[in-house]
């Protein structure tokens, strides 16, 4: 634009100095005419185009709170999914006890309360301390264990579970309750539960191997604490995550790893 306007400035005054006095005024008033015109419609351009940029720049913005309020709700609805779904298996455990007048009830109630302290308050930070997590896993084996009288060995291994690592609350849970629900209280004998944690590098790695029941329907995609925790990790830990599941005919096991 600017050399537009230069080429016409060096035109205007090559003509000018050929054109009679007459002339010259009307020549004059054309070239003023013209450089405004162009100046204005250069001026209408740029601010077009600025208000261009604005408004995209807006409209994703508008498009990222969107998507981040519809991931909020969500994870929201996730996270209720969870809550009387853990509900629903702890009290079958309490009523099983109760219904046996095992002496281990009261201990079970105390168990089940910070267990439900955990649930309605810490559980609905965005991250948790993941010693918060492990000390959940282990209360809620605690109860299993009082339940089953003790009918299957247990192995745990918790390596480099430090005070600073933060994970989302309830993700290790849905891996441990489908062993026992779906593995161990179907296997009849040499019932076996082996828990590992371990890091390496910057990935955080949890293994949970059981023994595998004669009738198989252990983790089926259909199963809601699985299904809810896939969708949980594409949503707090895309492209950041690996989730697996093996089996052998003795045993099943599932391996998640997280990019921390």
């Amino acid at each position: 634009m600017l050399l537009l306007l230069g080429c016409l400035i060096v035109f205007a005054d090559l003509q000018y100095n050929q054109m009679n006095p007459i002339l010259n005024d009307f020549s004059v008033l054309w070239f003023v005419q013209l450089f405004i015109s162009a100046m204005y419609t250069a001026l209408v351009q740029i601010r077009n185009e600025q208000e261009r940029k604005e408004t995209i720049h807006q409209l994703e913005k508008e498009k990222l709170e969107i998507s981040y309020q519809l991931k909020e709700l969500e994870l929201n609805t996730l996270k209720e999914q969870i809550h009387p779904h853990f509900l629903f298996n702890t009290l079958n455990n309490i009523y099983g006890l109760a219904i046996e007048k095992s002496e281990d009830l009261p201990k079970v109630l105390l168990q089940l309360s910070g267990l439900l302290d955990y649930l309605v308050y810490q559980s609905k930070e965005d991250k948790v301390a993941l010693e918060k997590e492990v000390k959940l896993l282990q209360e809620y084996i605690a109860l299993e264990q009082l339940r089953l009288d003790d009918r299957f060995e247990l192995n745990m291994h918790f390596e480099g579970i430090h005070p600073g690592i933060q994970i989302t609350p309830f993700l290790l849970f849905p891996m441990v309750e489908n062993a026992f629900k779906h593995g161990i209280k179907k296997t009849s004998k040499s019932a076996y539960l082996n828990i590992i944690t371990a890091f390496h590098e910057n990935e955080f790695i949890f293994e949970v191997e059981n023994s595998k029941p004669q009738k198989i329907e252990y983790y089926q995609s259909g199963g809601t604490g699985l299904e809810n925790l896939r969708r949980r990790l594409n949503l707090f830990y895309p492209d950041q995550h690996h989730f697996k599941i093996v089996q052998t005919d003795a045993f099943y096991k599932a391996v998640l790893t997280i990019q921390l």
